[in-house]
């Protein structure tokens, strides 16, 4: 069969008519395609709604916590000095208290006495060291014969968990300058090291070490572990570390230096009100952000007469109604506040945004902070009431999801309804290409039948004229 392109060979433009019946059979293809954009660019929108919704969903949630308005802050008089820095949890009680540090927790050093060589055996046969600790537990280690020397001996001790290590100190002496230093890793007296002894006695006679009787061997204390001692409030407080949790009540303390005893550190344990003043500024940045986003994907253009992806769209003006009628709404508590407005949350009546007036809310949340809580917590609170009406329009099963699966089935409907159009279009073409090519046949049979008449019929002429010339 000819192609399109052989067409018009009889001088006829069948090729320019097929193109032209292609556009004519092809005009139903760009409707659908326009519907098809339209139901994907819903589809899509329905997607930017909910995850508006869920963002603002998210910042409620957070101030239907209680930990939202449970957070306290501690301050130290001494800043500049840090002798004592603090940290308040959750639990915390608000109070201040005067802290002396008398001393600080340290750790424990032991030394052997000046050894001569690192390497060479300071015994031909292993053995057992035993490590009794301060509070009472005890630590073993089995020396291969192989395992005596200063060096060994360090190596052993640092690759067991012994809760100390261990490291060689040149003294400079000529004749024995290498010491064996063991120091604990945790400060305190229960992680001090009370003795050392060895079922070998030429290495008893190196390592032996006893607290109550330091003449039992040579090794001796040359840093004493110490526990932290404090007062707070004038009560005495004792601790293997330099971190005490919960001395004061869900505050964690860090001793880093001891003060006089004149010079007590104040710390000071009060309400901290950012993390509150936060989570109230999300959730107005969030709304502002969810009504934003309804009126970009409902919006219509009047001059243009342009119409957005949702105008008209029943389920995203659902969700811009319920979110401005539940925070219009008085909410009952307990508390002295019953509108959002009372704390400083206003609404703008020209915007419908959300707007903050930072002077009445901070002296909401410093003069009443626990009726700021209960407008927002509980059962019946702000929070709860807006969950209530939230999730119903998300999730699986949710009003949004309805109406994106239903635009979903549309799409694949008009899918459909296209691929059935293109395939009838071409076949269509197909047949309008076949009669153009049978014609395009006849076209060039009759030119031929006429050149050929044309030639007799000149022949005849010719053979008229010449016989009537006789």
């Amino acid at each position: 069969m000819a192609s399109i392109s052989s067409l018009g060979l009889s001088g006829l433009p069948l090729a320019d008519l097929l193109t032209d019946l292609r556009k004519v059979e092809e005009a139903p293809l760009s409707g659908l395609a326009t519907r098809l954009k339209s139901y994907e660019t819903r589809v899509s929108s329905y997607g930017t709604l909910s995850n508006a919704l869920a963002t603002f969903q998210s910042a409620a949630k957070a101030l239907g916590e209680a930990k939202t308005f449970s957070s306290f802050k501690s301050t130290s008089s001494n800043a500049e000095a840090l002798a004592v820095s603090t940290e308040a949890g959750s639990a915390a009680v608000a109070g201040t208290y005067a802290i002396h540090v008398d001393t600080l927790a340290s750790t424990q050093s032991l030394a052997t006495a000046g050894l001569a060589s690192r390497t060479d055996a300071l015994s031909d046969t292993g053995g057992t060291i035993t490590f009794t600790l301060g509070d009472g537990s005890t630590k073993t280690l089995e020396l291969a014969a192989g395992q005596t020397s200063v060096e060994a001996l360090r190596a052993a001790i640092n690759s067991a968990d012994l809760g100390f290590s261990a490291t060689i100190i040149n003294n400079g002496n000529d004749s024995t300058p290498f010491q064996l230093t063991l120091s604990t890793n945790d400060t305190g007296t229960a992680a001090s090291i009370a003795s050392i002894s060895v079922d070998n006695a030429e290495l008893q006679s190196v390592l032996g070490y006893d607290t109550d009787n330091p003449s039992a061997g040579t090794v001796s204390e040359v840093r004493q572990a110490a526990n932290a001692m404090i007062t707070v409030n004038g009560i005495a407080i004792t601790s293997q570390g330099n971190t005490l949790k919960d001395a004061i009540e869900g505050v964690t303390l860090t001793l880093n230096a001891t003060t006089e005893a004149s010079k007590p550190v104040t710390v000071t344990v009060d309400k901290d009100t950012a993390l509150t003043r936060s989570a109230i500024q999300n959730f107005v940045s969030t709304y502002n952000a969810l009504q934003t986003t309804i009126r970009s994907l409902t919006s219509y253009n009047v001059e243009t007469q342009t119409s957005s992806a949702l105008t008209g769209d029943s389920v995203a003006r659902s969700v811009q109604t319920q979110m401005q009628s539940v925070l219009s709404g008085a909410i009952d508590n307990d508390g002295q506040f019953a509108v959002l407005a009372q704390m400083g949350i206003k609404t703008n009546v020209q915007t419908g945004l959300l707007e903050i007036d930072t002077d009445t809310l901070n002296a909401a949340l410093a003069d009443k902070p626990n009726d700021v809580q209960a407008f927002f917590t509980g059962d019946q609170g702000l929070a709860a009431r807006l969950n209530q009406r939230i999730e119903p329009l998300l999730g699986n099963a949710g009003a949004i999801a309805n109406a994106a699966n239903g635009a979903k089935t549309t799409i694949k409907d008009l899918e459909k309804q296209y691929a059935a159009t293109q395939t009838r279009v071409d076949d269509r073409m197909a047949m309008y290409q076949a009669q153009f090519v049978a014609l395009e046949k006849v076209m060039a049979q009759m030119s031929s039948t006429s050149s050929y008449l044309t030639t007799q019929l000149s022949m005849l002429e010719s053979l008229g004229k010449s016989n009537n010339g006789k």
